[in-house]
């Protein structure tokens, strides 16, 4: 039996039958950066090599260094597009077609370089009595238990790897299905048809799994109860309806992940750095970063107000974003013009959603409003904070005074409901 799981477990020299305009469409998501070092990648190993055609003059290695010094001359001239790259990469450099383990390796640089292509939502890992629960995972035996398990059900490819910059573990999971009907032209070579694959990413020190969002629900339910499965006993997960996916890994691990950043935004961020002592509850104007501006006056002038809104949106005033400009940027990874440098947040999230239930009727308790606050954009809180500025304080859409904390994205959430002027997190 565990000869024929090991059978369904589809090598990373397997080459799936796409389409030349697939192959294209995918290859166009990447940068030309990620692109080009992504060619000179499969050239250097044994499994992502192009095949030497069989009346070529070159070697297996004198087509590779081939390869690689025309690559780096394409990189350096200004006119070559990177729609031209492609076209090579298709038609000669990989003409017979990339393989699982060139497919798993495009997506995850997608991953790495924070692709638009990709949404993430979470699921939450909890112990027999439903509390959040850090486990220990040996990441070798989880995967090989979640091949084991995809391989009674599937043909499958699993491909993991570390990301680069964050503490987590990538899994990319794709399953197929087998076309036997069709007959099979070559045995070693079965005919499949891939199903979407699914990304999963790993945390380290947080009882948190992230995965991207797919409109294939059945494998995507499939492989994230195939991964319950795999947990330590005793643990199962549990995946909140209302999220919006969010188009950033860095983000969602920073909201999600290890770190207590997560849970210090707006005016919390300096605390979460240990820059600033004192109690952010207090009142605006003795607030312990104003401390070090004697010449500023707290009242309704508009350098106040500036300094008050990206106090409450950032943490800092307006003086101090420039010597803490590195560190605000640091997990900035969306840009838009519609929000600029100034106003960017320290984690941009892409939606935001809040009800607001209140009593109507002092006299029926039961009676509440439900008042539903839709945002979207590049970067929500940021574009609030850029609403909360202006010249004069009768003109501007949000007065930074007076503005509540769940509006400033000092939660970090993305959907909640405020009940009786309290904010309570969905998300």
């Amino acid at each position: 039996m565990e000869s024929d799981n090991k059978a369904n477990e589809l090598p990373n020299t397997y080459v799936p039958s796409y389409s030349t305009e697939y192959v294209s469409k995918i290859l166009e998501r990447l940068s030309a950066d990620s692109l080009y070092q992504l060619c000179i990648r499969w050239t250097k190993s044994p499994n992502t090599q192009p095949q030497v055609p069989q009346e070529s003059i070159y070697t297996q290695q004198g087509l590779c260094n081939k390869l690689i010094k025309e690559i780096k001359t394409l990189r350096k001239n200004p006119q070559i597009e990177k729609g031209d790259v492609i076209r090579k990469t298709i038609y000669e450099y990989w003409s017979d077609g990339l393989n699982l383990l060139q497919y798993a390796q495009l997506d995850c640089q997608l991953i790495i370089d924070d692709s638009e292509h990709f949404g993430w939502i979470y699921s939450t890992i909890l112990d027999e009595s439903n509390h959040e629960y850090c486990a220990n995972i040996n990441l070798q035996q989880f995967t090989e238990s979640v091949m084991s398990k995809l391989s009674k059900l599937y043909l499958n490819h699993i491909y993991i790897l570390k990301h680069p910059h964050l503490p987590l573990h990538i899994l990319r999971i794709q399953v197929f299905d087998l076309n036997s009907e069709q007959g099979v032209s070559n045995p070693s070579q079965p005919q499949v048809s891939p199903r979407t694959p699914i990304c999963i990413c790993l945390p380290e020190e947080s009882p948190y799994i992230f995965h991207s969002v797919s409109e294939d629900d059945l494998t995507s339910d499939l492989i994230l109860q195939t991964i319950a499965q795999c947990l330590p006993s005793q643990l199962h997960l549990s995946t909140s309806p209302d999220q919006h996916p969010i188009q950033s890994v860095k983000t969602i691990y920073t909201l999600k992940g290890g770190s207590r950043i997560g849970k210090s935004f707006g005016i919390w961020s300096q605390y979460a750095d240990g820059n600033v002592d004192g109690t952010p509850l207090g009142a605006l104007d003795q607030h312990p970063t104003f401390q070090e501006q004697s010449n500023t006056v707290m009242d309704n002038s508009s350098t106040a107000l500036d300094d008050i809104a990206s106090l409450r949106f950032q943490g800092v005033t307006n003086e101090q974003s420039t010597h803490h400009s590195t560190r605000k940027r640091q997990f900035a990874t969306i840009d838009n013009d519609s929000v600029t440098s100034k106003f960017a947040s320290r984690v941009p999230l892409q939606r935001a959603e809040f009800v607001i239930q209140e009593p109507i009727n002092e006299n029926d308790p039961g009676s509440r409003t439900n008042i539903r606050l839709k945002f979207s954009g590049a970067d929500v809180f940021g574009g609030l904070h850029e609403l909360s500025v202006s010249s004069d304080p009768k003109k501007m859409a949000l007065n930074p005074k007076e503005i509540p904390h769940w509006l400033t994205g000092e939660d970090g959430a993305t959907f909640g409901h405020i009940i009786d002027g309290k904010f309570y997190s969905s998300s």
